[in-house]
């Protein structure tokens, strides 16, 4: 059975016919479900017992509902399950550690709940896995343990790790190069990684270019609103060719970051309170042709703003709260915020 498509996924289900669905669900007939997709509904509750019964069941997509119980340890009985989406409902207590049972999943999303506590060293069983999302669970966890609980098999195969906004904390740590194939982390070997994305916590220390060194695929890069300090090389020539680039609220020096000569295919760049006290090198705006965001706020910018041909797809420009005395010279259609 393949997943439904949207328009199906989005239909909401009547009252009546919501009870006897999850009085089917509770029958005991095991039916051969190999996906479910509920999303978009308005359900609530606990999530049904009864699914518990469909133990043929791949892939199980709840998003977007009211759920509101913990996740049940029954979960440990579909051990065949392949995909769990979860995320945005309202579910409590503790991320549980029955989904360590779950060896067959590949992608796991439990992102935007009331979830709380730290990672369970059971998920570090999930050999397949390839995605997780963690976004809003307030994990209250140490950087370095995260990284150690999936640093066994876990660490050759997982594409995508999103751990913005969970209040994770601590230095970065030197586990991140066993992750040879991630993608995406909301990084020193992780050669196949894309996007990373470790906005919105309380991390600490120090990026080197050595951090970076085989990221070749890496694309976007978030790490705005932590205390990161950028310490690279003056002539680092960065091995990724980034599309997005947030790093508010990060240390990146006195001098406009000289390494972003390199990158030629940035849509999206913010730099602003990251401590710069500089002119704009010219090359930006040939470089920048592409940028549609660009926000260097607060800081110390000063100097001459160009007209700005170069940068024809640009929508957002913010240079405010600069304390350098800074002429702008907009072209026709762009003013200044």
């Amino acid at each position: 059975m393949s997943p439904p498509s949207d328009r199906t996924a989005g239909h909401q289900f009547p009252p009546a016919k919501k009870n006897l669905f999850f009085q089917f669900l509770h029958e005991d007939r095991n039916p051969v479900i190999v996906s479910l997709d509920l999303r978009n509904n308005s359900f609530g509750g606990p999530i049904p017992d009864g699914v518990q019964n469909l133990t043929s069941l791949r892939h199980l997509y709840l998003s977007n509902n009211h759920f509101n119980s913990s996740v049940p340890k029954w979960f440990r009985r579909l051990s065949l399950l392949e995909q769990v989406s979860l995320n945005s409902n309202t579910l409590e207590g503790k991320v549980s550690g029955a989904l360590g049972n779950l060896t067959s999943i590949n992608r796991l999303y439990l992102s935007n709940n009331r979830l709380e506590g730290k990672i369970p060293r059971s998920l570090g069983r999930l050999c397949n896995l390839k995605s997780i999302s963690l976004s809003g669970v307030n994990l209250s966890q140490e950087m370095s343990e995260i990284f150690d609980i999936f640093s066994g098999c876990v660490s050759d195969g997982l594409e995508i790790l999103v751990l913005r906004n969970c209040r994770i904390f601590g230095p970065l740590t030197d586990k991140l190069g066993q992750f040879r194939n991630l993608d995406t982390l909301d990084l020193s070997e992780l050669s196949t990684l894309r996007v990373v994305d470790l906005s919105l916590n309380r991390l600490n220390g120090t990026l080197s270019q050595i951090h970076f060194s085989n990221l070749t695929r890496l694309l976007d890069f978030k790490a705005s609103g932590n205390s990161l300090t950028f310490n690279v090389s003056h002539d680092w020539f960065p091995p990724f060719q980034l599309e997005v680039l947030g790093l508010r609220s990060c240390d990146l020096g006195y001098q406009f970051p000289p390494w972003l000569h390199s990158q030629k295919h940035l849509t999206y760049l913010d730099i602003s309170n990251t401590r710069i006290v500089d002119t704009i090198p010219t090359w930006v705006w040939k470089n920048l042709s592409q940028i549609n965001y660009l926000n260097l706020s607060h800081n110390y910018i000063y100097g001459e703003i160009p007209n700005l041909t170069e940068v024809s797809q640009l929508e957002s420009l913010d240079l405010s709260f600069n304390h350098g005395r800074t002429q702008f010279r907009p072209r026709r259609g762009l003013s200044p915020p």
